[in-house]
């Protein structure tokens, strides 16, 4: 019969239709779906937003897309990776998805930027893949894939560590050595002054060993101001901070303080730097307190322990874990109120298996986060008396809606007026966080 418009439909099930180039006719089943899924292709592969081009002496010898297989160096971990899916019918209606393994568990929709960008990879193997569907949903599984294989720094081998602990024993020797020959050798002047100058080059060197453990740069995120301050008691102390950034946009903060000071704090301050680069800030915080915990036990160092804070932010969330350190101070904006979130907790290294608790809050524009060791608090005047938490818990809520840098100051001009500018017994560490 006839429609309303230019066609016909046959008793046979054909369509009809009339043109400037003569009669179309077709049947309904004769219209097929595209099944040929589309080929993709890794096109290139950039170091630092550089692209790397083959040649003999590159990491690539032939072309990204005849590439199976690629080694970098630890410090060859920023990572961008372009591809393609080819597919001419109608290929607005292509996705491409790309996943890398042993890194992420789900597949990324790649939308129309067809690229990839990993910045800060942690040494290991990986496996990058990448499949695409045409635009009837006729996937190609199988797609295409790059191994990346990431080495570690050679001072996060086994071996570094093994020469880390023998080099810390050996120096640890090295100075009970010396305190027995200044005993036995009173008397000769030119000797102990020489020892006095080997024990101070060490000690430096030590010293230089522990700085270049903290971190070189605070974190630059949008929502979030930081600012730090440690002044050590001697040569090595036992104080540590250190941050990550996930890839998630997490903050992970660790502020950690070591049983007395000194070489053997170094040495525990060392161990704990190595648990937290090695991964540790990734793990769930209960995880790693347990890991970590266990790690330190385990060396069979004495009364060698880590008393050790760890916050997790992301967005307007935070999860604290603590092992003997003071609380943490949360400066709450809306109300002008400081709240104090104390867990108590054995520090690392004290007791297996001890259960570490986890707390969450929230937190809001204009809150500020102060934490601390316990340098400030047990500070002591020219009359013996303790700085004390209460004067903390004052000097920050008049100072909290300051600038981080500017809390900073106060405090460590609060230390210098408490002990008349004398040296401080023990280490002194305050981390602020001011909330955007």
């Amino acid at each position: 019969m006839f429609a309303d418009f230019s066609y016909l439909k046959t008793s046979g099930g054909y369509y009809i239709f009339g043109g400037a180039n003569g009669i179309t006719a077709f049947r309904s089943g004769d219209v097929k779906n595209n099944s040929i899924p589309p080929k993709v292709f890794l096109t290139d592969l950039k170091l630092f937003n550089k692209s790397v081009v083959p040649s003999n002496n590159s990491i690539l010898e032939k072309p990204i897309y005849e590439t199976k297989e690629i080694i970098l160096a630890h410090d060859q971990n920023n990572i961008s990776i372009e591809f393609t899916a080819l597919h001419f019918s109608n290929p607005s209606k292509n996705k491409t998805l790309y996943k890398l393994e042993n890194f992420e568990n789900v597949w990324r929709d790649a939308g129309s930027q067809q690229s990839a960008f990993y910045p800060n990879l942690p040494p290991g193997e990986y496996l990058f893949r990448v499949k695409a569907a045409n635009n009837n949903g006729v996937w190609n599984d199988t797609g295409v894939s790059l191994k990346i294989i990431i080495k570690s720094p050679w001072w996060q081998t086994w071996w570094a560590y093994i020469l880390y602990f023998f080099g810390f024993v050996s120096l640890l020797g090295g100075i009970r050595k010396f305190e027995l020959d200044r005993r036995k050798e009173k008397e000769n002047k030119k000797f102990l002054q020489l020892e006095n100058d080997r024990k101070t080059k060490e000690l430096e060197e030590a010293r230089s060993l522990q700085l270049s453990m903290l971190p070189k740069v605070l974190p630059q995120l949008p929502n979030l101001d930081i600012a730090v301050y440690m002044k050590t008691a001697t040569e090595v102390g036992g104080d540590y901070y250190d941050f990550n950034v996930g890839l998630d946009g997490t903050l992970t903060v660790a502020i950690g303080d070591a049983t007395g000071h000194g070489m053997k704090a170094g040495t525990i301050v060392s161990m704990t730097k190595a648990l937290f680069a090695s991964g540790g800030s990734r793990l769930d915080m209960k995880t790693y307190f347990d890991q970590s915990s266990d790690a330190l036990k385990g060396i069979e160092l004495g009364r060698l322990m880590m008393a050790f804070m760890m916050i997790k932010i992301k967005s307007n969330k935070i999860e604290i874990a603590n092992a003997g350190m003071p609380p943490l101070y949360i400066y709450r904006k809306q109300s002008k109120v400081i709240e104090e979130i104390l867990i108590k907790g054995m520090p690392l290294g004290a007791i297996k298996d001890f259960p570490y608790e986890i707390r969450e809050t929230e937190i809001t524009p204009g809150d500020t986060l102060l934490l601390l060791s316990d340098g400030l608090p047990e500070l002591q005047n020219e009359q013996n008396e303790h700085y004390g938490y209460d004067r903390i818990k004052e000097a920050f809520k008049s100072t909290a809606e300051k600038e981080p840098e500017e809390i900073i100051n106060y405090f460590k001009n609060e230390s210098s007026k408490w002990t008349n500018g004398k040296d401080p017994d023990d280490d002194v560490t305050f981390v602020v966080i001011k909330v955007k």
